[in-house]
């Protein structure tokens, strides 16, 4: 590393920006950069980037690619590479994690050898349980590509929090009422946290595979390498029994998790003590 680098690190500082209704919800992003004005084109290159993406993968918004996707049309490589990935958690998780809307779905596409994905049902389907993940990824692989002088990136969209950089930062847990103290706190370096659950938001999650309300789990929260496998999982974990979410936590590379049941009990994976402190 040459004197000059080596100056713009050790000068580097952390620059923080909010706004919101960016996909429905609230963005933080903190830079720690050489300097604001650099901070300030890394908050514009993320912006544009959350934009291009929704127009991708939203499924609110009906000019974006995937809702005007007929089953005909060669689809993006970022929207192609997104449905394979959830056709591989669909197998994962037994189910417990599928993008369709309606409980108990045939397989809505079936994807080509020409990269083509043709879609074999008109029920309708959603990529939100797996498509903030991905967009938190993308907007910091971007964001870090865009100058030399940044040295961290933390991105957290509506709770789907990314962290790349040199440096471990603390992440929290929220506590189940709005007041309470977090339930865990975790140091993160390169790595992702997502929490999902009917927690504080009223949500009514379903088990896709049944269309049956599930209320054993009140949260999971899981720690992932990247945020769309935070995402996808952390969905997945208020379905599955807990015996099923621990194992499966423990059979990915890099996962851990924390779940609050409905009796209240939180229950820790063995590896999320690696990054507890």
């Amino acid at each position: 590393m040459d004197l000059l680098a080596k100056l713009k690190r050790v000068s580097a500082r952390s620059w923080s920006f909010h706004h919101e209704q960016i996909l429905g919800t609230s963005l933080a992003l903190r830079f720690r950069a050489s300097s604001q004005a650099v901070a300030r084109q890394a908050e514009q290159v993320a912006l544009a980037e959350i934009q291009r993406l929704e127009k991708l993968f939203s499924s609110y918004n009906p000019d974006s690619e995937l809702r005007r996707w007929q089953g005909t049309a060669t689809l993006s490589p970022e929207l192609s590479e997104l449905l394979f990935a959830c056709e591989r958690w669909t197998e994962k998780t037994d189910g417990a994690f599928h993008p369709g809307v309606t409980a108990g779905l045939a397989p809505l596409w079936q994807h080509e050898s020409d990269g083509r994905f043709t879609r074999l049902s008109e029920l309708s389907f959603t990529l939100n349980a797996i498509a903030k993940g991905e967009i938190v990824d993308r907007v910091c692989a971007t964001v870090l590509a865009c100058s030399e002088s940044l040295f961290e990136v933390i991105v957290n969209i509506g709770g789907d929090l990314c962290v790349r950089g040199e440096r471990s930062v603390e992440a929290t847990v929220a506590g189940e009422a709005e007041n309470s103290p977090p339930l865990s706190r975790v140091w993160l370096c390169n790595q992702a946290l997502a929490t999902s659950g009917s927690a504080r938001r009223g949500l009514h999650l379903h088990d896709p595979r049944t269309g049956q309300p599930v209320t054993h789990v009140v949260s999971a929260s899981v720690i992932a390498p990247s945020a769309r496998v935070a995402d996808v999982l952390a969905t997945a974990f208020c379905v599955l029994t807990k015996e099923e979410s621990l194992a499966l936590a423990e059979n990915e590379e890099g996962v851990a998790c924390l779940l609050v049941t409905v009796a209240g009990e939180i229950v820790r994976s063995p590896r999320w003590a690696d990054w507890e402190k």
